[in-house]
């Protein structure tokens, strides 16, 4: 989290599959009021995103979630957002299906969830989104 004369900016990784459930449009300059939790997986999130963005995450979107809720929903402005990419393959020893291949996460900015960017990427898996709170 940064802060700059009690302006605070989060860095919040935002499910694709919390979104298409129950989530609201979320624009680059418009205000949101988001339910996180500081519990992140950072392996799971540089996995579907890179090192690099991954490491600056600092709390996860969720309405879903088994932690009982402990603070009120974040108020904030969307500063940036980007689309999280990442690969799918097998993977034997955790059984049929595929999962994130690791090491081909990629990100791409977007001016909204829900925008494709270059749509090299087919469907993000997620987005990595900057809230500026007051």
């Amino acid at each position: 989290m940064r802060h700059h004369d009690h302006v605070a900016t989060l860095t919040v990784y935002i499910p694709a599959w919390e979104l298409r459930c129950c989530g609201l449009p979320i624009t680059v300059g418009e205000p949101a009021r988001w339910h996180l939790t500081h519990d992140v997986d950072r392996e799971w999130i540089e996995t579907l995103a890179g090192a690099e963005p991954a490491s600056r995450v600092t709390a996860v979107y969720s309405h879903h979630t088994d932690e009982p809720p402990t603070t009120d929903d974040t108020h904030g402005t969307v500063r940036s957002i980007l689309a999280v990419y990442c690969d799918f393959g097998p993977r034997p020893d955790l059984g049929p299906g595929h999962y994130p291949v690791a090491g081909s996460g990629r990100v791409e900015p977007v001016a909204a969830v829900g925008d494709r960017g270059s749509g090299v990427g087919g469907d993000p898996t997620g987005y990595i989104a900057e809230l500026e709170t007051a």
